[in-house]
């Protein structure tokens, strides 16, 4: 077959292919491999076979040679250390100034989007490779916000009317004044995502005597810490914008809408949001975070001639979900700039464990979230005029201490 393009750069060059051949790899096979091989993978399917909610194959009965597996282990142990700068650049700065550090948060939410598995995976020898389940049936629908919908679960969903059936916004929270000991305030718009705090549950003897251990989430993982939260309650917010201006649409000055019109409304707002989420996405997340050669690639590339995947039984493998995409955490800054006026004991930057402090699941005293702690995203995304906190830079090693999870 004719290609509209030329495949993508050589990944094994350089220092990183020496490093590779230290640790045993034949990193000429890998090379040709690449060379020979013109199609791009396509880990999203239109369609997917029975056996396509896997994360991967059952790499046990998939002839993986012990002689690999060693291999891999070595790769695994070097890569828990910082490496030397393999870019040839003495400059010790961290700051990738090419990619703020709003861009980490967005791609973990994404993240969350494209696999929900609860589960740990098995190891190499475990013959249960079937439990390793990829639960998200369409990714990049934003079914981590939305779920099942208002009639699968209604947890992040708010009341509308008298009945309770009617559920067509995402649910937000007002902040607290002051951490722990300030009153809620009730009369300034809500910035939190929703959470609860039930005492009629068979645990209620063990809730907190502070806060409020429950997130009002499709998803908790985007509850995992203070800035993803506020990341989440940003899109809830602009899910109710989008679907207040289509009920507005609607009505036009006339009687209130009907259940099923207000239902056809909400599903129009999700398809609106996940359309400009979709956007984001492919247009400003992927163009900051790829190779400029490799994105261009995929923005030539035909579909599905240009795949070797055809959409047919196509998953997300383990390799890319659990390994290759966890490349997010060495961009983790060690503090953030949250806001102008963050001032905690003085300092000016929030340390990173403060941040995944702030969680209904890990410190359910610390919420709802007090308003000093509100994030200024023009402090985490570029053209507001303010120099924003920058990511760091992507290096082949793993995140160290909180940054490793």
């Amino acid at each position: 077959m004719t290609q509209s393009h030329s495949p993508p750069m050589p990944l094994v060059v350089g220092t990183e292919g020496s490093k590779l051949k230290e640790l045993g790899f034949n990193t000429d096979r890998i090379a040709a491999a690449i060379k020979e091989s013109p199609f791009l993978r396509n880990i999203f399917a239109e369609k997917q076979a029975p056996a396509a909610d896997r994360f991967g194959g059952d790499l046990a009965n998939e002839g993986v040679s012990r002689a690999t597996a060693e291999r891999l282990e070595r790769l695994a142990v070097h890569m828990k250390y910082p490496w030397p700068d393999i870019f040839g650049d003495p400059d010790a700065n961290d700051d990738n100034d090419a990619i703020p550090a709003g861009y980490t948060y967005l791609a973990q939410l994404a993240a969350h989007d494209i696999v929900q598995n609860v589960g740990p995976l098995p190891s190499l020898e475990e013959p249960s490779g079937h439990l390793a389940r990829n639960y998200r049936a369409a990714p990049l629908v934003l079914d981590t916000l939305y779920g099942g919908g208002p009639a699968a679960g209604c947890l992040p969903f708010g009341l509308e009317g008298m009945a309770p059936d009617q559920r067509w916004s995402l649910r937000l929270g007002h902040v607290a004044a002051e951490e722990n000991v300030g009153p809620i305030l009730d009369a300034q718009p809500p910035r939190d995502i929703g959470r609860a705090r039930c005492p009629h549950l068979s645990d209620a003897a063990r809730l907190p005597k502070k806060g409020v251990p429950d997130a009002l989430l499709a998803d908790p993982r985007n509850d995992d810490h203070l800035i993803l939260s506020q990341l989440t309650a940003l899109f809830h917010e602009f899910h109710n914008i989008v679907n207040g201006a289509l009920q507005a649409m609607r009505r036009g000055g006339g009687e209130p809408l009907s259940d099923f019109a207000n239902y056809r409304a909400f599903l129009e707002a999700r398809k609106v949001v996940a359309l400009v989420y979709r956007r984001i996405i492919r247009d400003d997340l992927l163009r900051r975070l790829l190779r400029p050669s490799v994105y261009e690639a995929y923005e030539r590339a035909r579909y599905p001639d240009d795949f070797l995947d055809k959409g047919v039984g196509s998953y997300v493998p383990v390799e890319f979900s659990h390994a290759a995409y966890r490349f997010g955490h060495v961009m983790v800054r060690f503090s953030y700039e949250l806001n102008a006026t963050f001032v905690p004991g003085g300092e000016e930057k929030a340390p990173i464990i403060t941040i995944l402090d702030r969680s209904s699941a890990r410190r359910p005293n610390l919420v709802p979230v007090a308003a000093k702690w509100l994030v200024d995203w023009t402090r985490f995304f570029d053209d507001f005029g303010v120099k924003p906190n920058f990511s760091r830079r992507i290096r082949p090693y793993i995140g160290q201490g909180a940054l490793a999870g």
